[in-house]
């Protein structure tokens, strides 16, 4: 029985010590040069489904960090309902042209900020006299 106290104090302490790990909350987000800082801001605007940080996610779409890559195109695809043809796994000029793209994308949809829908929202007719 002591034994299987003392396995278990030691898997405490391991796990505490790999949640311990991790970027310090403050250098997460967007702007943090930390691939598992950026990690947790995509992974917390993909359970927002906060459509703000589309920007965020096509500017992380240009990272080294291949999990950075898939989990924003991952993201943009549940946000947007499209890829742009973005493949995370692409080589660099493939994965530029579609970046090109998603830019182009945002120039024209600007998306509203907040909102968990995958596309915008058609504007409500003008109701009639």
């Amino acid at each position: 029985m002591r034994l299987r106290l003392a396995g278990s104090g030691v898997m405490l302490l391991i796990a505490a010590m790999a949640a311990s790990c991790g970027p310090p909350l403050d250098t997460q987000g967007f702007d943090s040069p930390e691939p598992g800082a950026l990690l947790y801001a995509i992974a917390d605007t993909a359970r927002d489904r906060d459509r703000r940080h589309i920007p965020d996610l096509i500017t992380a779409l240009d990272s080294a960090d291949p999990a950075v890559r898939m989990l924003s195109i991952t993201t943009l695809h549940e946000l947007t309902g499209t890829t742009n043809g973005y493949r995370h796994f692409d080589p660099p000029e493939r994965r530029q042209a579609a970046i090109t793209r998603w830019r182009a994308w945002l120039a024209e949809n600007n998306p509203p900020a907040n909102t968990s829908s995958p596309v915008r929202a058609p504007s409500a007719p003008a109701s009639s006299p």
